[in-house]
């Protein structure tokens, strides 16, 4: 009995492993991310998950419609337009936050913004940089 117990949770947990190796995270080394839950907009359900519980976390979820990551204390814009070779469409800003609205091929969910497909948003200020995708819902 203690046996098929034992191997019974040895499964579950196989399996929960390989649910969340499955995952990949959007965007590597945020500080902090979200995850849009539903059909995505600004009404999108929003989960928030620290580093370390990011993966966990997106694993749980049924439908992520959008993902975003926040590093703190860096200006990433460049490098991150070059790691996903995203062509900036527009731009604009707003207090002390640049936003960088692109499009990539190397992500396959987009909106239409002005006409435009975009699904890069990278949202640039002195304190951080902010990327998401399709666009950041939510204050950044």
């Amino acid at each position: 009995m203690l046996k098929t117990v034992i191997a019974g949770t040895c499964c579950l947990g196989m399996l929960s492993l390989m649910n969340i190796s499955g995952q990949k995270l959007l965007f590597d080394g945020g500080d902090y991310y979200i995850f849009y839950g539903g059909n995505g907009g600004s009404s999108s359900e929003m989960v928030c998950a620290e580093r370390l519980d990011a993966l966990k976390v997106k694993a749980t979820l049924k439908k992520i419609s959008g993902e975003s990551a926040t590093y703190l204390n860096k200006n990433l814009k460049d490098e991150l337009i070059t790691k996903f070779n995203a062509v900036v469409i527009f731009t604009e800003e707003t207090a002390d936050i640049k936003n960088y609205y692109a499009f990539t091929d190397k992500i396959d969910n987009y909106i239409i913004l002005n006409g435009k497909k975009i699904n890069l948003h990278i949202a640039v200020s002195q304190a951080k940089t902010t990327i998401g995708s399709p666009i950041i819902f939510g204050g950044y």
